[in-house]
């Protein structure tokens, strides 16, 4: 029986639910968005807009296009329902060929 490595967040290249690219966070923002406004109408400098906010979480990850939880990328784990996904989706891969 031939051993297989174990699976981190970091090896997935797409969604194994939906085959999205991507992914997002969720995180958590508190405090003041200073933003700057000029007499004429002309736009004023806003790029130190957030600077001000703290920000908490973004650890645990989801897809972009279908938002299942696909694991936690700062412990590089990928979630149970998302590697029995991705094991399903090699097994039929393989009977493919």
């Amino acid at each position: 029986m031939k051993m297989k490595k174990a699976i981190n967040f970091s090896d997935l290249t797409q969604c194994p639910f939906c085959g999205c690219n991507g992914f997002y966070v969720r995180q958590h923002a508190e405090g003041t968005v200073i933003y700057h406004h000029s007499f004429d109408g002309s736009e004023s400098d806003n790029n130190d807009m957030y600077n001000d906010l703290n920000i908490t979480g973004g650890k645990r990850a989801y897809c972009s296009q279908c938002n299942k939880f696909l694991g936690n990328c700062e412990t590089n784990k990928i979630s149970l329902p998302a590697l029995k996904a991705l094991l399903k989706n090699e097994e039929e891969e393989e009977i493919g060929k």
